[in-house]
């Protein structure tokens, strides 16, 4: 299903959430391994759907043209509007919560060239863009720093699957979701929470083998 899709943001998430994950252990002869064949599966892979399919072909193309609406839109255009509507209050404290779609709807149209009665309700496409246009520099830099600290407190990179689970919503956040969204929050607290219980089960170990 994930194929049918022909996600770049999803392939391209997860091969640099995988790198990222195992750039620690690139000295282990495992690693090393798994990373080759990752990388030779990928460049085996891409070249096949890319000669078989016309569709993921002119996907490719527009990507690398840089004329993917969806790409663009979630990148570049993204942090582009965000920061035109945080701008119209404070770039350091952003718009406020939900002015997106009352400051920025007039900003967004324009942007695109909608019809205004083509439109209901606009929205940037991008997590971190939205606290961007929402809570400014000030409010995207604290989330930032507190995701960060929450993955070195409970060392969520011991855990294989809490770390890639993590990276991968850190990495996906920048371009995709959005702000208020239940599924990035709940995947978040997943990935520390096992971390969490991994790390208690550890020192629990520790304090029983050495009491003293």
């Amino acid at each position: 299903p994930l194929v049918a899709t022909y996600s770049a943001g999803f392939f391209a998430t997860i091969i640099a959430t995988i790198l990222i994950a195992n750039f620690s252990k690139i000295k282990s002869k495992k690693s090393v391994k798994m990373l080759v064949a990752l990388f030779l599966l990928t460049a085996i892979f891409i070249p096949l759907i890319y000669i078989s399919s016309d569709t993921v072909r002119s996907r490719i193309t527009n990507i690398v043209t840089m004329n993917d609406s969806s790409v663009q839109g979630r990148s570049f255009d993204s942090y582009t509007l965000a920061t035109q509507i945080a701008e119209q209050k404070s770039l350091l404290f952003g718009a406020g919560i939900g002015q997106i779609k009352i400051i920025g709807n007039p900003i967004i149209i324009d942007f695109y060239k909608y019809s205004k009665d083509a439109v209901d309700v606009v929205r940037i496409p991008s997590s971190a863009a939205e606290m961007l246009a929402s809570y400014g520099l000030v409010g995207l830099t604290l989330k930032i720093i507190l995701l960060l600290y929450l993955y070195a407190r409970f060392k969520v990179y011991k855990n294989i699957y809490s770390n890639h689970l993590f990276i991968f919503f850190f990495l996906y956040q920048l371009y995709g979701s959005f702000m208020l969204s239940t599924i990035e929050v709940f995947c978040f607290a997943l990935a520390i929470l096992i971390s969490k219980k991994e790390l208690r089960s550890t020192i629990s170990k520790r304090v029983i083998s050495n009491p003293s």
